[in-house]
């Protein structure tokens, strides 16, 4: 093995045990997002009916208002805050058994034990308790320690070192890769998507009566929340003040009960849906605790810069903006020109980091390219999912043909025939200078045309094994057989017929292996028949020739049908 491959081997080894890491370590656990009833301040003469109704509106209209795709971006203290959550929730738990242990070996005094039991239970529970403190001391070491990482880790994070430096070597940036490769640690900050109270928008989350009388800071109230799975609770004062309603809401996040951010809208009851949109974008930032992001814009062609339209989530930007900066998240981004077709995508975009959006804009002249099927089976072209414009045919085509519109890459398409068997296919963009590109599809469900050929593959298979049985045997009594006849002790026709008779078997066997050995080839190439089919080009002389074949075809089969009929 050379230096040099031995290089490449360790570095792939390295960087597929980086992978299957990020992989498998990622906290794929969702951010729940809950309100509770907010509390309304209503003139005395309003209908409780109605009241219960507003408390309930607001909460549910803002929690509606949000967007499916947020994504909560999980800091070292909130890591704490649920590690020490549960550290506590332990003690806790401890600590009740620790008085019930104290308070068991008091009580043996009152039996009436001999004095070497007595010394025994008393010796066996203080074994119990010294147990249960051990491990209350190691659940506080354990909390001092994740207090002290947290710390280490907000560090860090302030400091910019949980992405990649940009401006480092690949000296340095290959030092980090191998260094965090090996630290669990590494991923600072993580992501989880942000989903509702039981799944849905308009579910209350309602606290006992004990958490309420202790308040949101308190562990009552903690333990209710995280025990509804809640991480971030939107609570709410609404106030009537004639016409108008002032809605003041507040944010907590669990475990901590730690008050996040506060904010408030007015306005008139006829537009809660426009009070309930401003206090959720408000809190957008807080909830999915967003990092800022920049995003550098390139347009090509260069004469088109100051032309294009941006679009950051339906916002249009300012003219002529070539950067933006945003919070981290999934942003969909769309540019429109006239003249040109709209380009866009959505993505999401991690916190800190710069990127560089490059689009080249595409004229609306819509190009098109001929495709055809070289199999005699009615049906119709798709391309991305959407029917291909048919050409008209004469009597004479037994082909189907199609115009497919061409984009700036490769087509990705199915050709379906009237029974409804689809075969996939792609033009790779090279081809779009052809005028005619042609596929083969089939008309057959092609599931159950590999089980056919997996089962005839198999069956191949074992007649090769059990082929193998006669031909071991056959060989074993002419190895004997021959042994014998050169210790003089056989008969030199025995030795022939054993011969022969192996021969044979040997011949068998080997016609069993190669039938194995290409039904297996077929099985495989049935397998492959799954995936896209790629399109070839084909000339309009080839195309005719191919179609006089098939009328001919089709003209004999004619023949042969009438005859039969007749």
């Amino acid at each position: 093995m050379t230096k040099k491959y031995r290089t490449f081997v360790i570095l792939f080894s390295l960087l597929t045990f980086c992978a299957a890491t990020h992989l498998f370590g990622d906290d794929t656990s969702k951010w729940v997002v809950g309100a509770e009833r907010f509390k309304y301040v209503s003139p005395a003469s309003e209908d409780p009916a109605v009241a219960n109704g507003i408390a309930e509106m607001f909460p549910n209209r803002i929690l509606a208002q949000l967007n499916e795709d947020l994504v909560h971006i999980v800091y070292p203290d909130e890591k704490r805050e649920q590690a020490l959550y549960d550290l506590r929730k332990t003690r806790l738990s401890l600590f009740l058994q620790l008085s019930a242990e104290y308070k068991k070996r008091d009580s043996l005094m009152l039996n009436a034990y001999s004095k070497r039991k007595l010394a025994s239970k008393i010796k066996q529970e203080e074994k119990t308790i010294k147990e249960i403190q051990d491990k209350i001391a190691a659940n506080l070491k354990e909390a001092d320690e994740v207090m002290q990482k947290s710390v280490h880790e907000e560090l860090l994070v302030q400091r910019g070192l949980f992405n990649e430096n940009e401006n480092a070597g690949n000296a340095e940036n290959l030092k980090r890769m191998v260094r965090n490769m090996f630290n669990r640690d590494a991923d600072l900050v993580t992501s989880r998507n942000i989903a509702f109270y039981k799944d849905d928008p308009i579910a209350i989350f309602e606290p006992s009566e004990e958490a309420k009388k202790y308040g949101y800071s308190s562990y009552e109230y903690e333990r209710d929340v995280v025990t509804a799975g809640i991480n971030t609770l939107l609570t709410g004062t609404i106030t009537n003040y004639g016409q108008y309603f002032f809605v003041s809401v507040e944010v907590y996040e669990f475990p901590g009960g730690k008050l996040n951010q506060a904010v408030s809208e007015v306005g008139l009851i006829d537009n809660a849906d426009m009070i309930s949109t401003s206090i959720s974008h408000q809190l957008i930032k807080t909830i999915s605790n967003g990092l800022p992001v920049d995003l550098e814009i390139a347009i090509e062609p260069l004469y088109l810069k100051d032309q294009v339209r941006i679009y950051l989530d339906d916002d249009l930007q300012p003219p002529k903006m070539t950067n933006i900066k945003t919070l981290s998240g999934v942003h969909a981004i769309r540019f429109v020109c006239d003249g040109y077709r709209e380009m866009g995508t959505s993505y999401f975009f991690e916190g800190n980091r710069k990127y560089k959006i490059e689009v080249t804009m595409q004229s609306e002249t819509e190009l098109f390219i001929d495709a055809v099927n070289l199999a005699p089976f009615p049906g119709r072209f798709y391309a991305a999912g959407v029917p291909a414009q048919k050409l008209p045919s004469s009597e004479d085509d037994v082909f189907e043909q199609a115009k497919i519109r061409i984009d700036d890459t490769q087509i990705l398409g199915q050709f379906i025939t009237e029974d409804g068997y689809s075969t996939n296919y792609y033009i790779p963009a090279n081809l779009f200078n052809n005028s005619t590109v042609a596929i083969k599809s089939n008309n057959y469900d092609i599931n159950d045309y590999i089980d056919k050929r997996r089962r005839i593959m198999y069956g191949s298979y074992t007649l090769f094994i059990i082929s193998m049985i006669p031909y071991f045997y056959t060989y074993g009594n002419y190895y004997n057989a021959a042994n014998a006849y050169n210790a003089g002790v056989g008969s030199y026709e025995d030795a022939l017929t054993w011969q022969t008779r192996n021969q044979i078997c040997g011949g068998v066997a080997i016609g069993c292996g190669s039938l194995c050995i290409f039904e297996l080839i077929r099985y495989l190439k049935a397998v492959n028949s799954v995936l896209p089919q790629k399109a070839k080009p084909v000339t309009a002389s080839e195309l005719k020739k191919k179609k006089q074949k098939e009328l001919k075809k089709l003209e004999k089969q004619n023949k042969t049908k009438q005859k039969e009929e007749k």
